[in-house]
Protein backbone atom coordinates (compact mmCIF):
# COMPACT_ATOMS: atom_id res chain seq x y z
CA UNK A 1 0.00 0.00 0.00
CA UNK A 2 3.07 2.50 -1.15
CA UNK A 3 0.50 4.79 -2.96
CA UNK A 4 -2.46 7.40 -1.44
CA UNK A 5 -5.21 5.30 -0.56
CA UNK A 6 -7.76 7.81 0.02
CA UNK A 7 -11.30 8.82 -1.73
CA UNK A 8 -11.00 11.46 -4.21
CA UNK A 9 -14.09 12.67 -3.26
CA UNK A 10 -15.98 14.22 0.33
CA UNK A 11 -19.22 15.87 0.97
CA UNK A 12 -19.14 17.75 4.48
CA UNK A 13 -21.05 16.77 7.52
CA UNK A 14 -23.42 19.59 7.05
CA UNK A 15 -24.35 19.18 3.43
CA UNK A 16 -25.31 15.39 4.45
CA UNK A 17 -27.02 16.66 7.39
CA UNK A 18 -28.90 18.81 5.42
CA UNK A 19 -29.62 15.49 3.23
CA UNK A 20 -31.53 13.96 5.94
CA UNK A 21 -33.78 16.76 6.47
CA UNK A 22 -34.98 16.50 2.86
CA UNK A 23 -36.67 12.94 3.25
CA UNK A 24 -39.31 14.41 5.20
CA UNK A 25 -39.82 16.89 2.53
CA UNK A 26 -40.24 14.16 -0.53
CA UNK A 27 -44.12 12.52 -1.16
CA UNK A 28 -43.83 9.40 0.74
CA UNK A 29 -46.90 8.26 -1.53
CA UNK A 30 -45.10 8.36 -4.15
CA UNK A 31 -41.70 7.54 -3.78
CA UNK A 32 -42.98 4.40 -1.74
CA UNK A 33 -45.65 3.37 -4.15
CA UNK A 34 -43.74 1.22 -7.15
CA UNK A 35 -42.83 -2.05 -5.66
CA UNK A 36 -44.11 -4.23 -2.92
CA UNK A 37 -41.15 -3.86 -0.54
CA UNK A 38 -39.54 -0.31 -0.84
CA UNK A 39 -36.23 -0.27 0.63
CA UNK A 40 -35.09 3.44 0.38
CA UNK A 41 -35.69 6.80 -1.78
CA UNK A 42 -33.63 9.19 -3.59
CA UNK A 43 -32.89 12.69 -1.47
CA UNK A 44 -30.57 14.34 -4.03
CA UNK A 45 -30.14 13.62 -8.18
CA UNK A 46 -27.42 15.36 -9.95
CA UNK A 47 -26.44 14.52 -13.77
CA UNK A 48 -27.29 11.28 -15.26
CA UNK A 49 -29.02 8.38 -12.57
CA UNK A 50 -30.40 4.89 -13.36
CA UNK A 51 -32.12 2.34 -11.74
CA UNK A 52 -32.74 -1.19 -12.54
CA UNK A 53 -35.04 -4.09 -10.99
CA UNK A 54 -34.13 -6.89 -9.20
CA UNK A 55 -35.42 -9.20 -12.44
CA UNK A 56 -32.85 -7.09 -14.43
CA UNK A 57 -34.23 -5.28 -17.47
CA UNK A 58 -33.66 -2.31 -19.17
CA UNK A 59 -32.69 0.41 -16.94
CA UNK A 60 -34.53 3.71 -16.33
CA UNK A 61 -33.97 7.17 -15.69
CA UNK A 62 -34.34 7.62 -11.75
CA UNK A 63 -35.66 10.89 -10.07
CA UNK A 64 -36.92 12.03 -6.11
CA UNK A 65 -40.30 9.95 -6.67
CA UNK A 66 -38.22 6.73 -7.89
CA UNK A 67 -38.82 3.85 -5.29
CA UNK A 68 -35.82 1.88 -4.40
CA UNK A 69 -37.07 -1.83 -3.83
CA UNK A 70 -35.19 -4.91 -2.26
CA UNK A 71 -33.21 -5.86 -5.41
CA UNK A 72 -32.36 -2.43 -6.98
CA UNK A 73 -29.69 -1.15 -8.63
CA UNK A 74 -28.03 2.10 -9.12
CA UNK A 75 -26.27 3.55 -11.56
CA UNK A 76 -24.81 6.66 -11.63
CA UNK A 77 -23.25 8.25 -15.08
CA UNK A 78 -20.19 10.59 -15.54
CA UNK A 79 -20.18 14.25 -14.25
CA UNK A 80 -23.02 13.02 -12.15
CA UNK A 81 -24.06 11.73 -7.96
CA UNK A 82 -26.95 11.18 -6.13
CA UNK A 83 -27.85 10.42 -2.55
CA UNK A 84 -30.46 7.97 -1.19
CA UNK A 85 -31.61 7.16 2.31
CA UNK A 86 -32.53 3.28 3.59
CA UNK A 87 -35.22 2.54 5.59
CA UNK A 88 -32.46 1.80 8.60
CA UNK A 89 -32.13 5.75 8.10
CA UNK A 90 -28.64 5.17 6.71
CA UNK A 91 -27.74 7.81 3.92
CA UNK A 92 -25.42 7.05 1.26
CA UNK A 93 -23.61 9.26 -0.76
CA UNK A 94 -22.70 7.98 -4.42
CA UNK A 95 -19.96 9.30 -6.32
CA UNK A 96 -20.14 9.35 -10.62
CA UNK A 97 -19.45 6.54 -12.38
CA UNK A 98 -20.59 4.18 -9.71
CA UNK A 99 -22.85 1.40 -9.63
CA UNK A 100 -24.36 -0.31 -6.61
CA UNK A 101 -27.17 -2.72 -5.79
CA UNK A 102 -29.65 -3.31 -2.64
CA UNK A 103 -29.04 -6.67 -1.88
CA UNK A 104 -30.69 -7.09 1.48
CA UNK A 105 -31.68 -3.79 3.27
CA UNK A 106 -33.14 -4.68 7.00
CA UNK A 107 -35.16 -1.90 9.28
CA UNK A 108 -34.30 -3.16 12.40
CA UNK A 109 -31.23 -1.18 13.84
CA UNK A 110 -29.83 -4.67 15.01
CA UNK A 111 -29.96 -6.44 12.42
CA UNK A 112 -27.34 -6.31 9.17
CA UNK A 113 -27.92 -4.93 5.90
CA UNK A 114 -26.23 -6.17 2.45
CA UNK A 115 -24.63 -3.57 -0.21
CA UNK A 116 -22.71 -4.66 -3.32
CA UNK A 117 -20.58 -2.03 -4.54
CA UNK A 118 -19.39 -3.07 -8.12
CA UNK A 119 -17.30 0.23 -9.48
CA UNK A 120 -17.04 3.59 -7.92
CA UNK A 121 -17.66 5.21 -4.52
CA UNK A 122 -20.26 5.08 -1.52
CA UNK A 123 -19.86 7.09 1.58
CA UNK A 124 -22.31 7.08 4.12
CA UNK A 125 -23.57 8.96 6.89
CA UNK A 126 -25.32 8.29 9.36
CA UNK A 127 -26.75 10.10 12.50
CA UNK A 128 -26.58 6.64 14.44
CA UNK A 129 -24.04 3.71 14.04
CA UNK A 130 -25.72 1.26 11.28
CA UNK A 131 -24.72 -2.45 10.83
CA UNK A 132 -24.00 -2.80 6.66
CA UNK A 133 -22.50 -5.73 5.14
CA UNK A 134 -20.86 -4.03 1.59
CA UNK A 135 -19.18 -6.63 -0.90
CA UNK A 136 -17.16 -5.57 -4.20
CA UNK A 137 -14.93 -7.83 -6.34
CA UNK A 138 -11.62 -7.44 -3.73
CA UNK A 139 -12.79 -6.48 -0.52
CA UNK A 140 -15.49 -6.95 1.81
CA UNK A 141 -16.05 -4.52 4.90
CA UNK A 142 -18.61 -5.36 7.67
CA UNK A 143 -19.16 -1.87 8.98
CA UNK A 144 -20.61 -0.98 12.60
CA UNK A 145 -20.34 2.71 12.10
CA UNK A 146 -21.84 6.14 10.91
CA UNK A 147 -18.74 7.50 8.28
CA UNK A 148 -17.40 5.49 5.76
CA UNK A 149 -15.76 5.86 2.08
CA UNK A 150 -16.27 2.43 0.39
CA UNK A 151 -14.19 2.95 -3.35
CA UNK A 152 -13.80 0.39 -6.40
CA UNK A 153 -11.70 0.72 -9.53
CA UNK A 154 -10.82 -1.84 -11.86
CA UNK A 155 -8.25 -3.54 -10.11
CA UNK A 156 -9.03 -2.35 -6.60
CA UNK A 157 -11.00 -1.87 -3.82
CA UNK A 158 -10.60 0.25 -0.84
CA UNK A 159 -12.17 1.08 2.50
CA UNK A 160 -11.20 4.36 4.31
CA UNK A 161 -13.23 4.91 7.98
CA UNK A 162 -13.80 8.03 9.62
CA UNK A 163 -16.13 7.30 12.49
CA UNK A 164 -16.70 3.24 13.83
CA UNK A 165 -15.11 0.48 12.86
CA UNK A 166 -15.12 -1.82 9.88
CA UNK A 167 -13.79 -5.50 9.36
CA UNK A 168 -12.56 -5.49 6.13
CA UNK A 169 -12.17 -8.82 4.61
CA UNK A 170 -10.85 -10.93 1.62
CA UNK A 171 -10.32 -14.27 1.13
CA UNK A 172 -7.11 -14.23 2.50
CA UNK A 173 -8.20 -13.06 6.34
CA UNK A 174 -9.70 -10.36 8.00
CA UNK A 175 -8.69 -7.06 9.31
CA UNK A 176 -10.06 -4.23 11.86
CA UNK A 177 -10.13 -0.58 9.72
CA UNK A 178 -10.36 1.94 12.65
CA UNK A 179 -11.29 5.64 12.44
CA UNK A 180 -8.42 7.58 10.21
CA UNK A 181 -7.49 4.34 8.49
CA UNK A 182 -8.02 2.74 5.08
CA UNK A 183 -7.43 -0.87 3.97
CA UNK A 184 -6.90 -2.05 0.34
CA UNK A 185 -6.67 -5.13 -1.84
CA UNK A 186 -6.82 -5.47 -5.28
CA UNK A 187 -6.52 -7.73 -9.09
CA UNK A 188 -2.40 -8.29 -8.11
CA UNK A 189 -2.23 -7.92 -4.35
CA UNK A 190 -4.09 -11.36 -3.15
CA UNK A 191 -2.46 -10.84 0.01
CA UNK A 192 -4.48 -10.37 3.32
CA UNK A 193 -5.93 -6.12 3.38
CA UNK A 194 -4.02 -4.34 6.22
CA UNK A 195 -4.88 -1.47 7.23
CA UNK A 196 -2.51 2.26 6.74
CA UNK A 197 -3.27 5.73 8.66
CA UNK A 198 -4.43 7.96 6.44
CA UNK A 199 -3.49 11.30 8.20
CA UNK A 200 -5.95 13.63 5.94
CA UNK A 201 -9.11 11.05 6.30
CA UNK A 202 -10.09 12.35 9.84
CA UNK A 203 -12.94 14.26 8.52
CA UNK A 204 -14.62 14.87 5.16
CA UNK A 205 -13.36 17.83 2.65
CA UNK A 206 -16.14 20.49 2.45
CA UNK A 207 -18.48 20.68 -0.46
CA UNK A 208 -15.89 22.58 -3.11
CA UNK A 209 -13.41 19.31 -2.88
CA UNK A 210 -16.12 16.77 -4.51
CA UNK A 211 -14.20 16.70 -7.86
CA UNK A 212 -10.96 17.12 -6.40
CA UNK A 213 -8.02 14.54 -5.88
CA UNK A 214 -6.58 14.32 -3.01
CA UNK A 215 -3.16 14.07 -4.14
CA UNK A 216 -3.42 16.66 -7.29
CA UNK A 217 -4.00 20.39 -7.04
CA UNK A 218 -6.17 20.73 -9.79
CA UNK A 219 -9.94 21.31 -9.04
CA UNK A 220 -13.35 21.94 -11.04
CA UNK A 221 -14.35 25.32 -11.61
CA UNK A 222 -16.92 24.83 -8.83
CA UNK A 223 -14.37 24.06 -6.44
CA UNK A 224 -12.39 26.94 -7.60
CA UNK A 225 -15.12 29.58 -7.53
CA UNK A 226 -16.56 28.42 -3.84
CA UNK A 227 -13.24 29.26 -2.73
CA UNK A 228 -12.82 32.72 -3.88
Amino acid sequence: MGKSIEPHWFVSRPYLLALTLLIGLISSDEAWAECGEVVGQFVDIHGEVETQADDGGDWASATLETSLCEGSSIRVGAQSRAAISLINDAVLRLDENTTMRLVNIIEEEEEQSLLDILRGAIQSFSRKPKKLMVNSPYLNGSIEGTEFVFRVTDDESTITVFEGVVLASNDRGEVAVRPGEAAAAGLTDRSTPRPARVPNAIRPRPDAAWQCAVSDSTCSSSADSSSS
